[in-house]
């Protein structure tokens, strides 16, 4: 698992995304932020990853709940993923804890 972090400033909390795995039978939540990394107070690149279950579906992270323009810092994972019907493969970036 590759862990990093990025500050910046919440520019988007996407629509929460849910359904059941097929081969589990297990629900699941999910939602995209997007972070605007800055650096000397000028944009340097922006972010997108997911929060998932309870975190996605309350919209807050412990008791601090999350809004778009908030300054945060995002200590993220990524892991990458294959298609099973047609061998694509892409990243996921999945967050593990946000402070303010």
């Amino acid at each position: 698992m590759v862990d990093f972090e990025i500050t910046g400033v919440i520019r988007q909390i996407g629509p929460l995304r849910e359904g059941v795995n097929s081969k589990s039978g297990k629900s699941w939540s999910r939602r995209t932020i997007v972070i605007d990394q800055q650096e000397d107070g000028e944009e340097q690149a922006s972010v997108s990853f997911d929060l998932r279950g309870d975190r996605a579906l309350q919209v807050k992270w412990k008791d601090l709940p999350l809004t778009e323009g908030m300054p945060v810092t995002a200590h993220l994972g990524c892991h990458t993923r294959q298609s099973s019907v047609t061998g694509t493969w892409w990243n996921e970036m999945y967050c593990f804890n946000i402070e303010r």
